[in-house]
């Protein structure tokens, strides 16, 4: 790590793409310039690394430093040329799309919803044996959400094998077919009883591109998650990055693996925590998708909002806030940012204007929403209390927000961190 003088990290959003440079000055790292760009992972130019090149031009422009000879990124650093390392994280398209499934709702079900959610993904929806739904509504289920991935789970070791079994049934019936790669296998992820993983290899090693790994619950008292969120790791890249538009020659440009964004916020979250000795809350405000992080008593969690966002969910966001989005209010690539129109609305709306809708207006008291908050000011404005350690805090709007605004802006500059 010592050798790597120069680095430049992007971070491809559902909306926006981050470039950063980051530099060793003075024996600390610092990030020195920042730059962004719209993401090009949806039509019409289906291929991210568009977005990419794009805000790394804007770094190169800012800084004064020769990154790119065309398409490639010049390695290692030579005085006012090159980086020693590219690295990448990437939200775009949705993210990481899991479904999950266990035995019983409320232990193993939930332990594959954790294992998922400390992963980097959305869970779209998390089976279970006794979860009230007929057999024939979970089949549908599957079949209609097209997820990236499916990670199965049920059982003690040595325990019963028929329910998890049952589940595995469901899964092969449903057929299910993968978002990205047209003709590929869906990847699934067997974490259950190890007794079951014999029957469970018959049931769907034909039709999914199947993955066995350790039991995430191999005894009632003790989750062991680790080793199935290394298998979506891996197979996140090899299945879903590698079929989504522009990818692979992402990751030809690498000179580490491609992290989903909220798994490389929650190594950045856990380093602060082992490092400071410190409980630490982080949020992530992102385009499409909000997440909370927390490390207290070295245990890490996270949960995300997957329909709470900035702009690809900014509907959702208005609608929870009693606004009406209006047309293209849901933002996006190649969409106006809608923040100017929601703040106009909430202006008109303010009351004592002339033009305000009001109780004088028809509308019953009481009926006006409560103003919406500045941009400038979504971000971590207070400290916790000194048992519950520092907010943390990242996304584009935590990246925006003033000096001191946050104890830890991940990737913001003028804040320490990582």
């Amino acid at each position: 790590m010592n050798d790597l003088q120069v680095i430049v990290a992007t971070d491809c959003g559902s909306t926006t793409t981050k470039a950063i440079l980051i530099e060793r000055k003075e024996g600390m790292y610092r990030q020195t310039f920042r730059g962004e760009a719209p993401t090009t992972v949806e039509a019409p130019f289906e291929d991210v690394t568009r977005g990419v090149l794009n805000a790394i031009q804007e770094v190169e422009e800012l800084s004064g430093r020769q990154i790119l000879d065309g398409e490639r990124i010049i390695t290692p650093a030579q005085g006012q040329q090159g980086v020693d390392i590219y690295i990448s994280t990437s939200s775009a398209g949705g993210g990481l799309q899991m479904m999950v499934g266990g035995v019983v709702q409320s232990m193993t079900a939930e332990s594959a919803q954790r294992c998922a959610l400390g992963a980097g993904a959305i869970v779209m929806d998390v089976l279970a044996a006794n979860d009230g739904r007929l057999p024939h509504q979970k089949i549908e289920r599957i079949r209609q959400l097209r997820p990236d991935m499916v990670l199965l789970s049920g059982g003690t070791d040595g325990g019963t094998v028929s329910h998890v079994v049952e589940l595995a049934e469901f899964i092969a019936a449903a057929d299910p077919r993968p978002r990205f790669g047209v003709g590929f296998k869906l990847p699934v992820i067997y974490a259950g009883n190890r007794d079951a993983q014999k029957a469970v290899q018959q049931i769907l090693g034909e039709k999914t591109a199947l993955t066995l790994s350790e039991n995430i619950r191999p005894v009632l008292e003790r989750e062991n998650l680790g080793p199935a969120r290394q298998a979506i790791h891996d197979l996140f890249l090899e299945h879903v990055m590698a079929q989504a538009p522009g990818y692979r020659k992402l990751m030809g440009w690498t000179g580490a693996p491609v992290m989903p964004t909220p798994a490389a916020v929650g190594q950045i979250i856990q380093t602060i925590a082992r490092q400071q000795g410190i409980n630490v809350v982080g949020v992530d405000i992102g385009g499409a998708t909000t997440d909370v992080f927390s490390v207290f008593g070295e245990v890490f969690n996270r949960t995300v909002s997957a329909n709470l966002g900035m702009s690809y969910s900014i509907g959702n966001v208005l609608a929870s806030a009693g606004l009406e989005a209006g047309g293209g209010a849901e933002g996006g690539a190649g969409r106006a940012h809608p923040v100017g129109r929601i703040l106009a609305e909430c202006r008109r709306r303010k009351p004592g204007r002339a033009d305000a809708p009001g109780p004088a207006g028809g509308q019953r008291r009481g009926a006006l929403p409560r103003p919406a908050p500045r941009p400038d000011r979504l971000h971590a404005h207070r400290r916790l209390p000194a048992r519950g350690g520092d907010p943390a805090g990242g996304g584009q709007h935590l990246h925006d927000a003033p000096p001191g605004g946050a104890q830890h802006g991940l990737g913001a500059g003028g804040h320490r961190g990582l």
